[in-house]
């Protein structure tokens, strides 16, 4: 919106795009001037486990058979 705005945006970027070159290049997080507790770690996602049935599909005849032959009394 104004002069001042755009040369403090154009200076933070130029800052933040040094930052990661130096990230990249592998010189630590510590050393590019960030401190320890500003400074935060990613961690790998915690494993979801599956929702769907854990067992398969059984067909009527299948079943039928786990339950026992039905005879005529």
């Amino acid at each position: 919106m104004s002069e001042e705005g755009f040369e403090l945006l154009l200076n933070n970027l130029n800052d933040t795009l040094m930052k990661l070159k130096l990230l990249n290049d592998g010189v630590g997080p510590r050393e590019v001037g960030g401190s320890s507790s500003q400074t935060r770690y990613l961690k790998d996602p915690k494993r979801v486990t599956h929702k769907g049935s854990s067992k398969r599909v059984k067909g009527a005849k299948e079943t039928r058979m786990e339950r026992g032959i039905r005879h005529c009394q």
